[in-house]
């Protein structure tokens, strides 16, 4: 696991969007969800509740981090 693949992370934690993440990071939607994807087979989980609307991090991890979940959005 690489800082990077952190900061793709908390970057898609903040935005709840792969796509709004690799905006802000400046790289490929794709290579967003590759790095996700990879994270989650490493840790053997998943890290995010997919929707159509976006992605949403689970709440005990949301609370963990600081980040608002989707009941305080």
């Amino acid at each position: 696991m690489s800082l990077y693949a952190l900061r793709v992370f908390i970057t898609c934690c903040e935005t709840r969007s792969f796509r709004q993440a690799g905006d802000r990071l400046r790289v490929q939607e794709s290579s967003v969800s590759r790095r996700i994807r990879d994270l989650e087979a490493g840790l053997g989980t998943p890290l995010f509740f997919r929707r159509a609307s976006g992605v949403i991090p689970p709440a005990a991890l949301s609370d963990s981090l600081g980040i608002p979940n989707s009941a305080d959005l």
